[in-house]
Formats: structure tokens, sequence, C-alpha cells
């Protein structure tokens, strides 16, 4: 178990996770399903492996998602997308990120959560458009914050987060998801890179525009550099691209990053004075 010493105001002063060894965070990168179908498969049994009991692993429309209940219904939904894309075997674009989901599921599982987290595996931009459409008006407003696993593996952790609706700046709870990243990887010594990402910069799809499209605050988690940029969907989207510290430090960081944002959770979109005090 590891202790991320996220704020003051949280009485016991820690945040919890389990540290899972690196050998089994790696386990499932160098045997990469073709078939989309072989991928939800393995991804549901590596849930079932990670104890998501069955009363809370859900399946539709080809999407899958395990639910961490919390003390209420407010919600984080850490997300990657499963399905195979280009000319290469998709390790990287996107399997290196479904199968980071189970283990951050596995990982949030040590201490009880304030706040509700759904593990999600989409089927893709339609299994996304799917997802979202099954959520009336109210459960959408209770999704506070959309954060998508894509192309890990490659380097140093990195985000890419576009302003919500189109617009010029970042909303608060952008903003301060953009903040937790650097506080998260502060706290345990890890690089993040900043945000460089643009439109010719690998990822062919961008996961998080249909959740801000619904006014649902997001950004993305990636291992892509300008010197990387051109391997994921491509032919050279193989295991053999995958870097296993890379891989590990990313997992460390994204498991401080999510305990992180479920605690402040319901501070996200606030102008609180607690992201002028510690979290900077």
């Amino acid at each position: 178990m590891s202790a991320l010493y996220a704020h003051a105001a949280q009485p016991s002063g820690s945040l919890f996770f389990w540290n899972i060894p690196r050998q089994k965070v790696t386990a499932h990168l160098r045997s990469v399903p073709l078939r989309n179908s072989e991928r939800r498969a393995r991804l549901k049994q590596l849930f079932l492996e990670e104890e998501c009991p069955g009363e809370n692993l859900k399946e539709h429309d080809d999407n899958l998602w395990c639910v961490l209940p919390g003390k209420d219904d407010l919600t984080l939904i850490v997300a990657a997308h499963y399905d195979r894309r280009g000319a290469g075997v998709g390790a990287i674009d996107d399997w290196s990120g479904a199968v980071m989901v189970p283990l951050l599921y596995k990982s949030l599982t040590a201490q009880s959560q304030p706040h509700t987290i759904l593990f999600v595996e989409l089927a893709g931009d339609k299994g996304a458009a799917r997802f979202l459409s099954r959520l009336g008006k109210a459960e959408r407003r209770r999704i506070a914050a959309f954060v998508d696993l894509e192309a890990l593996g490659l380097g140093n952790t990195a985000y890419f987060a576009n302003p919500n609706a189109g617009g010029d700046r970042l909303n608060f709870a952008e903003y301060h998801l953009i903040q937790l990243t650097y506080a998260s990887a502060r706290v345990l010594g890890e690089p993040v890179l900043p945000d460089h990402f643009d439109s010719r910069l690998g990822l062919k799809h961008d996961l998080t525009q249909r959740f801000r499209w619904s006014d649902i605050p997001s950004i993305t988690m990636h291992s892509i550099s300008r010197e990387t940029q051109k391997i994921p969907g491509s032919e050279l989207d193989t295991p053999e691209m995958l870097q296993d510290q890379s891989y590990f430090q990313s997992y460390r960081l994204l498991c401080a990053y999510v305990a992180y944002t479920t605690f402040l959770l319901d501070k996200l979109a606030m102008d609180d004075p607690i992201w002028h005090t510690r979290v900077h």
C-alpha cells in the first residue's frame, strides 16, 4: 500500500492506494488480442481477477465498466477505448490504456472513496456516444470529470486538455484537472510532461470530445511526444515499442491522480481556497 500525502484538510492526512508490483502491471502488455470481441472478453476477465464483484461489473452496447461505489453518487469516470485502430496490432492505441483501467480499479479499492468512480472500457467513439446516450440529464450532471487513458508506455506521462465547448479558456474544473497532474507527480517524484498536444500528434480521435460536448470536464493522460507521434495506430504499433518502466511510472502517477481527483471531486468546479494553498 502506498500513501499519497494529499492535503491537510483530510483528517488522516493521506490518500491510500494498493501498489501493484511492476511485473503484474506490465504482464498484459505483451499479449495483445487482435479482435475487439477478444479484447473485451480479456478486459472483463481482468476486472474479475482484480476482484470487481459481479454486481458492480456492467456491460452494454459493447461497453464494459466496473463501479467503485463512494459515499455519494458524484462520479469520476476513468476510461480507455479498447477497440483496435490502424495498421498495427493496437498495443499502444489503445490496449495500453485499456489494461490500465482494471489495475487502477484494484489500486483504488485500498480505502473507501468519498465519491463514486466508474472504470470504463469504451468501444471507441461509437461506444462513448452510446454510453452517454443512456444517461439522463440528472445522471450526466452527477459526472464531475472524465479522465481518458490513451497510448501509455511510450515515455513520460503527459496530458492533453481542450477548453470545454471549444472556448478559448479552460474552466475551473478543467484547469484543476491539470493542476492535479502536477500535484500527483510532485508527491511521487515522477515526471509529467506539459500539454504539448495538437491535431497532428499521435491520436487519431479525441475520446474526450463527446464528454466535453456534454459539459463534462475532461482530460487525456497519454505518453506521446513529437518523437513518438507516428507510432500509435501505425505498423509500428506493437508490444515491442512499449517501455515497461515508463508504463509502470504512468501507473503509479495515475493511481495518485485518481485518488487525489476523487478526494477533491466536489470542489473541482469551484474557485475554492483549497486550490490556492496546497494544490498548485
